[in-house]
């Protein structure tokens, strides 16, 4: 039974077979079939990737030819870029960028160092613009694909050949350029580069946000809460709340999507677009554009001072001049005046807000010259260091005459002179000045008649002013000392003779007798409302007899000699000095001209020659004249005066003499003086035209003429002081009286212009140094860094005059408007007569500092010589976008950390190898988006005042670090005290017209051949690029910031008179002003920022291949490149510059010839390939 059921089981196990062989062939037959289609799919899948490798690789060649073609005209350090939108604002495609060189007919390879545009061109005595006169080159490459043999040229229209290489949504923004077509059908290539530079960071934030002080001095970030894009709107809000660490993690501008803002989906939405104006990469390198090499540092000269060569590299002393050039190398300022000035910063007393200085003198010589006092005066040929004194508002002598009796001879009268001085002092600064005694000496008139009771008399020879007066200066000039007064921030303070304090016998309780050899016996005092009292004394001259037919006649200056006046070497003199000594005990005229105790605060000369004309100045007149107060000749006493009581007796007004400050409105003096001088006034932009710190002025007593015949120094002043002080019967009315300004013109009393370091911040920004001085010459402008301002001093076209540089008798001759001595005194007497004395200062100081240097902001610990770095490469530095600089080769933080400590001098050659500028801004971007954000980097943050309160508005954006009172939004006149105090803080919409004028500028006047050449007016006949710097241009085109001085204040244009240079004054007397917002408001914030060429680039890199069936792969590729420190060949060290002007003379310095060629290495610092959905991102 088992076998039968066995033989049923194998009878099925048959059949099974059977089926299962049919279906395995039917399964094999379908394989065969699949794999025969598979193959086909293989080799069809095989063709495809083919096409794409080579597509890829097609990029990846457009990628290396676009880094070569940076290499070839972006290496070397003399070359800036910019977009084609600045050269023409409708071209056809402006995003491509261009390159220019900033020297013309540089050829490095071939031993040609070319000039720079600005330079001594036409002389070696001022400098002149190439461009002018040759017009400007144009680029030497545009950084797109090319087809050989033909020229980009941005102003064509995308032909059919050409390749969309950033697609955008607008028209205006979309790339194209032309496509390259290999040979052999191998496919075709296009590439674009971008310079980021251009743009704003997106993923920089404030490392200083924990130390507000630092961000309200230097930019610290891009402000992007407003950034808006024109198919978007704003779609960065949220941005300023984004932390540090989630801004640091955004590694490319479409992970910048991910951030949380307030409406992510709109920047995802517009990446396009708006990668014209955001990037997540950029650095700049500190190079120097203009002459090559890299930038030395400011900071360490200033903590550590004289630094010696090392390496065949060129040290810094504080005796080098700043400006180059052998006409400015005795009397030109010097780097001492810088390091003195940040010196400050370690010397003031108390805190921050009521911080205080003591008065300090600036290098002085001894002067000597005929009948004139000699002195320790202001060495114009040593300007290295600052003055830190009170400026001098008013030196005067005011004189009345009474008879008087001598005891036991009543029946003869003598002449009696009643001497009433005044000084007006002013504190500039906005630190308290702390007590000091002051001596002032007033040379009286010499010459001129005198009528009394009906007789003539000569002022000289019968010396009834004094008994021995001619031809002795000791009794020529009048001495007097105050008290010692402390002056507050921006104070200004009136001394008047103080009877009590003095030490003369008294007469009445009003007047005390004058000691002509002590003059510490005569005190002035600030502490009283100025009135009648005077000092007095009592000359042997006899009086006529009264008579009842002379009682009542009038007295004083004759009418045939009815004028002050002098003759050169009888020149009115007025000095005022500073008490460096014990400020207490006698004070002589031995002590004041014999030694070094009592350097001048101010030394006025006063003469009447200009122009080959002698003229005489204002009519002093008799008694009666309507100006001087109806006096009449009584003795002085109580109830003796006929026109009233002995409280109210004056000197009459135009027998005052001496010099004043001019007001801010001084029409009236104008006309006063318009009557004796035939001529229109001559009015003065108040700080761009003139230096109030200057402490020496010539003045012309004829108001219309700044320059005599050839150069004459007494002339060649400021003319901010008149010879015709203040009418004492106004100066009654207030108190404490006001700097600028007549007392009804309701000025303020307080006025407060320059902002002294602070420990707590130092110097940071190189925009900070506007206000160092760096001239002791009045006719130089009260701000110089960063401003650039048209001056008289120079023609338009140039930073000198022409005829008057080139006059070679201008140091010849024996007139006194041709020649003058002082000039030719000093430490390097006669060693600095072919000097350039009158030109422009603002100019060619920025000119020399703008490029080649930098302000790296490394903090150093210790005072004086035992100064020393301290920083560690990881610390934010106070400029927080200073960061170190990962990308130098011969640089660690571990070798960092131990040269700074060995070898503090070290960082001023190499600060700027290791150290990079994290989101710096190339000048020649036309981006207003980019301009406005980094205009709004202070927004929001909170100034304080010295007063104690808070800015208004949004930006408060002010050139000094802690002003006296709080910014304002607006201001009505240049009366108000804010004018004078305050700073003016921009609204949202005000910077916002402000990035839009910049840019309008931008377009106008550049490229700019190197950051100077931003800062500064340009040089040519231009109506305003020739008067003043783009920003101050883009700020007066806003109109409505300073309209409160557009509308009050402007130059007389009817005072141009004998000298066509008057009319190059600016155009607002306001200029400088603390309420006046000028370009060094702008500049000290965003000067650590700005570069003027890109050191970072964005490549996109296209490439196509086509397939067998005629269809096209593509592929694209973006990489960032970026310039390192490093020359392409290592043999050479990135500190040697390419191009050597050590001697005056610019030489190709000795470096391999691949670095002649190409300059420095760029590295590619990030790649990703673009699938076709996102390579328009």
């Amino acid at each position: 039974m088992r076998i039968k059921q066995f033989i049923k089981r194998r009878v099925r196990r048959q059949g099974f077979s059977l089926v299962i062989t049919i279906t395995m062939m039917v399964l094999l037959s379908l394989l065969a079939i699949g794999l025969l289609s598979l193959a086909s799919v293989t080799l069809r899948s095989s063709s495809q990737s083919d096409a794409m490798n080579e597509a890829r690789g097609n990029a990846r060649m457009a990628l290396m030819l676009a880094i070569g073609e940076l290499q070839k005209h972006v290496g070397q350090d003399t070359r800036v870029t910019a977009n084609a939108s600045l050269v023409d604002a409708s071209t056809a495609n402006p995003y491509w960028v261009g390159v220019w060189k900033t020297r013309t007919g540089e050829a490095l390879e071939s031993g040609d160092a070319g000039m720079h545009a600005i330079d001594h061109h036409e002389s070696p005595r001022f400098l002149t613009d190439l461009r002018t006169s040759e017009g400007s080159e144009g680029p030497t490459s545009w950084l797109v694909s090319q087809p050989s043999g033909e020229t980009a040229d941005p102003n064509e229209s995308a032909g059919d050949d050409w390749v969309t290489i950033l697609e955008t949504n607008d028209d205006a923004t979309r790339v194209r350029v032309p496509r390259v077509r290999l040979d052999d059908d191998a496919g075709s290539f296009a590439w674009w580069v971008s310079d980021e530079s251009q743009k704003a960071r997106v993923n920089l934030p404030d490392l200083q946000e924990e130390n507000e002080t630092f961000s309200l001095v230097a930019a610290q970030d891009f402000d992007l809460e407003r950034f808006e894009s024109s198919t978007a709107g704003t779609v960065l809000a949220g941005h300023s709340a984004q932390p540090k660490d989630r801004l640091l993690s955004v590694a490319s501008l479409d992970t910048a999507g991910l951030l949380d803002l307030d409406a992510p989906t709109a920047l995802r939405d517009s990446l396009a677009e708006v990668s014209h104006h955001l990037t997540a990469h950029s650095e700049a390198l500190f190079t120097d554009v203009k002459n090559s090499g890299l930038k030395r540092d400011l900071t360490t000269f200033m903590a550590l001072g004289d630094i010696a060569d090392r390496g065949g590299l060129v040290g810094i002393r504080e005796s080098d001049p700043i400006l180059p050039g052998e006409h400015h190398q005795k009397t030109g300022p010097r780097f001492g005046a810088l390091k003195g000035w940040s010196d400050l910063a370690d010397e003031l007393s108390g805190s921050s807000g009521m911080a205080s200085l003591s008065p300090r003198p600036p290098n002085t010589y001894r002067l000597s010259v005929s009948n004139s006092a000699a002195g320790a005066v202001r060495d114009l040929t040593n300007v290295s260091k600052p003055a830190i004194q009170p400026v001098v508002v008013e030196a005067s002598l005011g004189w009345d005459f009474s008879p008087y009796s001598k005891p036991g001879q009543p029946a003869v009268e003598y002449m009696r002179a009643h001497i009433m001085p005044r000084l007006i002092l002013w504190n500039p600064y906005n630190v308290t000045l702390t007590a000091t005694r002051y001596v002032t000496m007033l040379k009286h008139p010499l010459y001129g008649g005198f009528q009394v009771r009906g007789q003539t008399f000569n002022t000289r020879s019968n010396r009834f002013y004094f008994d021995d007066f001619c031809g002795k200066p000791t009794e020529a000039f009048l001495g007097f000392v105050t008290e010692p007064t402390e002056l507050l921030p921006g104070e200004t303070k009136i001394f008047t003779p103080s009877v009590a304090a003095s030490n003369g016998s008294k007469l009445h309780g009003k007047a005390a007798y004058f000691d002509p050899v002590n003059y510490s016996s005569n005190v002035l005092t600030a502490e009283q409302i100025p009135g009648v009292e005077n000092f007095y004394y009592d000359t042997n001259f006899v009086l006529p007899a009264e008579t009842p037919q002379n009682r009542y006649n009038s007295y004083g200056f004759s009418s045939n000699m009815n004028s002050f006046y002098a003759t050169p070497g009888y020149s009115d003199e007025f000095i005022v000095a500073q008490d460096t000594g014990s400020g207490s005990g006698r004070v002589t005229w031995s002590d004041v001209t014999r030694g070094d105790s009592y350097p001048r605060v101010a030394h006025f000369f006063c003469q009447n020659w200009g122009l080959n004309r002698y003229h005489k100045w204002y009519g002093a007149e008799k008694s009666d004249h309507p100006s001087n107060n109806g006096t009449q000749f009584r003795e002085f006493r109580p109830g003796a005066n006929d026109i009233g009581s002995l409280d109210n007796r004056r000197a009459p007004r135009l027998w005052r003499r001496g010099v004043r400050m001019a007001w801010f409105d001084d029409e009236a003096e104008y006309v006063a003086t318009g009557k004796k001088v035939p001529k229109a006034r001559f009015t003065v932009p108040w700080f761009a035209s003139a230096n109030i710190r200057g402490g020496m002025v010539y003045h012309s007593s004829w108001l219309n003429i700044p320059f005599a015949k050839g150069w004459q120094f007494p002339a060649a002043d400021s003319h901010m002081y008149f010879r015709q002080p203040t009418d004492p019967s106004l100066l009654s009315n207030f108190f404490p009286p006001s700097p600028v300004a007549a007392p009804d013109d309701s000025f303020p009393s307080t006025a407060t212009l320059y902002d002294v370091p602070r420990s707590e911040v130092g110097i940071i920004s190189l925009g900070q140094l506007q206000h160092a001085q760096l001239s002791y010459s009045s006719w130089h402008p009260s701000f110089v860094i960063g401003h650039s301002q048209s001056t008289m001093n120079a023609d338009l076209d140039a930073t000198a005059i022409r005829d008057k540089v080139n006059d070679p008798n201008r140091w010849t001759g024996d007139k006194p408007w041709e020649y003058d001595p002082l000039i030719q005194q000093g430490r390097s007497a006669n060693e600095h007569d072919d000097e350039v004395l009158i030109y422009d200062l603002c100019f060619e100081a920025n000119e020399a500092l703008w490029d080649r240097f930098m302000v790296s902001s490394i903090p150093f610990d210790g005072s004086g010589s035992n100064r020393r770095p301290n920083w560690d490469g990881q610390e934010p530095l106070p400029v927080g976008t200073y960061v170190f600089n990962d990308g130098a080769s011969r640089w660690s933080r571990e070798r960092l950390r131990n040269e700074l400590t060995s070898d503090p001098a070290i960082a001023y050659f190499e600060a700027s190898e290791f150290l990079v500028n994290r989101g710096a801004i190339n000048v020649n971007t036309t981006s207003k988006e980019t301009w406005k954000a980094l205009l709004s980097s202070m927004r929001g943050l909170a100034r304080e005042s010295l007063d104690g309160g808070r800015s208004d508005g949004e930006h408060p954006l002010s050139r000094s670090v802690i002003s006296k009172s709080p910014g304002v939004t607006s201001l009505r006149t240049p009366q108000e005290s804010n004018a004078w105090n305050a700073f003016r803080s921009l609204s949202d919409t005000e910077i916002n017209n402000i990035a839009t004028l910049i840019v309008r500028q931008v377009q106008e006047r550049g490229p700019f051949l190197s950051v100077a050449d931003f800062v500064n007016r340009r040089l040519n006949e231009d109506r305003d690029e020739s008067r003043r710097g783009l920003l101050d241009q883009a700020i007066k085109n806003a109109r409505t910031i300073n309209r409160a001085f557009d509308r009050n204040g402007q130059t007389d244009t009817r005072d141009i008179g004998d000298v066509s240079t008057a009319a190059h004054r600016p155009e607002v007397i306001s200029y400088g002003l603390p309420g006046f917002f000028t370009q060094g408001d702008l500049l000290t914030a965003i000067a650590p920022a700005i570069t003027a060429r890109g050191d970072t680039f964005k490549i996109r890199a296209y490439g196509e291949a086509e397939r067998a069936n005629g269809s096209v792969a593509r592929a694209w590729c973006e990489a960032v490149v970026q310039r390192s420190v490093d020359y392409l060949d290592p043999t050479d060290a990135p500190t040697q510059p390419a191009i050597d002007v050590t001697n005056g003379e610019a030489t190709v310095n000795k470096l391999a010839p691949t670095n002649l060629r190409f300059g420095r290495r760029f590295n590619v610092v990030s790649f990703r390939w673009l699938s076709p959905a996102e390579f328009q991102i």
